[in-house]
């Protein structure tokens, strides 16, 4: 048994965001609720996507294709179904203690949002599928949510070696265990039944784009939009410029750099309005 399945097999559930449970119980319990409004939260969280598309697309749950996102899935699911994900979830987790600035679970959380919704941004103009780049954007980092919640104290080692190295988490994951955030990711969400254009993504969302043939496009629009996602959050808003992509990106989304400025713009502005639903920063 090589590394990723001894600890895919060790995963029962990923840790959501504290605020993302707090909203859903009092969403859950209001006799009123709309059954879109849930499936909406539940789209602005990692690890409750994950858990509805992994039960969905269960021998139980599955139709003749798998669900694309948290909606379809919600839809399947029924609300018995998706309040029990919600119980399971909210009881089943210690919360991830932030270990350093890179694993807040918080700001994990926010920089995959961020990612999801840019991503989701530029298949307007890519003509990618929306729903395929919100959802690989918003699961791209869920290895990282495994180690930290199995490894806690190795991992925050590893962080700070990082961080004090200038090399690359991946790189030291690789070191360390002989696998990266990414393939575990990847391989725990093809487990799980998520599609090949999700889990290739994934894969390859710290190498070339075309590692994740034939959704090379996509995988371009997820790095892309992973690198947009750390620069807001490190507050450094300058104009995108052709240094930002590499040629391979530039090349496979075949848009100009107006066009992509625009759509980080418009993302910008869907974050905005995230926000103000959930009633914090984003």
């Amino acid at each position: 048994m090589d590394a990723a399945e001894r600890y895919l097999d060790r995963v029962q559930h990923l840790p959501p965001a504290r605020s993302i449970l707090a909203r859903m119980a009092v969403l859950m319990s209001d006799p009123n609720r709309d059954m879109d409004n849930v499936a909406e939260l539940i789209s602005y969280d990692p690890a409750l996507t994950a858990e509805v598309l992994k039960r969905s697309n269960s021998a139980f749950f599955r139709g003749s294709e798998h669900a694309r996102d948290a909606s379809e899935a919600v839809s399947r699911l029924g609300f018995n179904e998706v309040q029990h994900v919600v119980s399971t979830l909210s009881g089943s987790h210690t919360p991830i203690q932030p270990l350093s600035e890179t694993l807040d679970p918080d700001n994990l959380w926010r920089h995959s949002l961020r990612t999801a919704v840019t991503a989701a941004a530029l298949s307007s103009i890519t003509h990618e599928s929306e729903t395929a780049a919100f959802t690989a954007g918003l699961l791209h980092d869920v290895g990282k949510l495994v180690f930290g919640s199995l490894e806690p104290s190795v991992y925050a080692k590893l962080l700070a070696e990082s961080a004090a190295s200038g090399t690359t988490i991946s790189h030291v994951e690789a070191a360390t265990w002989g696998l990266t955030h990414a393939e575990l990711g990847s391989r725990l969400l093809s487990r799980w039944g998520l599609p090949p254009n999700i889990t290739l993504v994934i894969f390859s969302h710290h190498s070339s784009p075309m590692e994740a043939a034939p959704f090379e496009c996509l995988a371009a629009m997820i790095q892309v939009s992973n690198r947009w996602a750390k620069r807001t959050m490190e507050q450094r808003m300058i104009p995108v410029a052709p240094s930002f992509l590499t040629s391979e990106e530039h090349g496979l989304l075949g848009i100009e750099f107006a066009e992509i400025q625009s759509a980080f713009d418009q993302g910008s502005e869907r974050l905005h309005q995230i926000g103000n639903l959930l009633d914090t920063s984003l």
